[in-house]
């Protein structure tokens, strides 16, 4: 059983001076809280400044403050200059709404991934599924890419459609990399005529 003993920018960056050289603590010895342990972890794997974290379920077992406390950690890291990998479940609005880009799977497949916020929101509307008004777009979203197998009727209605967002998201991504790649050379045979236009 370990001290919260960090580099002392680790300390403030991580948001545990107030718990340093405190006991981490286990089942028998009340040490700190589930949230700055989350955060001693995410510390201990920053001892070495790596320029990726990847973290899984840094939120799972934390009530919804120290979730919050965690994901407002790891946004500061991105805003740092990391780049900072998660997987989520279920994170309340105010955490979605700190997420920078999104992926989410049903099954192992993709259904989207590019910006959170209203770009995803916008995406899932062209689906034929809008965020309802005053609707955590989080909850919405797995609401509509999982499968529900309460009974068959629900499970072959909810199959269907995540058979259809898979697919519009497999041909909106086909479209983008086509638009990309007209772009591209667009500005490629622009650059050619500038070229050719320039006189002795």
């Amino acid at each position: 059983m370990g001290r919260v003993t960090l580099p002392a920018p680790a300390h403030s960056e991580l948001g545990l001076v107030a718990c340093a050289d405190t006991l981490v603590g286990n089942q028998r010895v009340r040490g700190v809280s589930g949230g700055e342990r989350k955060r001693v972890n995410i510390g201990v794997e920053l001892l070495n400044d790596p320029p990726l974290v990847f973290l899984d379920e840094p939120t799972s077992g934390l009530d919804s403050f120290q979730a919050q406390s965690v994901m407002e950690t790891l946004r500061k890291l991105a805003r740092a200059g990391r780049t900072v990998v998660a997987s989520v479940h279920q994170p309340r609005s105010s955490i979605y709404a700190m997420l920078d880009r999104v992926m989410l799977l049903s099954g192992g497949r993709t259904v989207y991934f590019g910006t959170a916020g209203d770009a995803a929101a916008a995406h899932f509307a062209a689906a034929g599924y809008p965020v309802p008004i005053g609707f955590n777009p989080a909850d919405h979203f797995m609401d509509v890419i999982c499968v529900d197998r309460r009974d068959p009727t629900a499970e072959e209605a909810s199959s269907a459609r995540v058979e259809s967002l898979v697919a519009t998201w497999r041909d909106t991504k086909f479209l983008t990399m086509a638009e990309s790649e007209e772009a591209a050379k667009q500005e490629e045979g622009a650059d050619a005529s500038q070229q050719l236009d320039l006189g002795p």
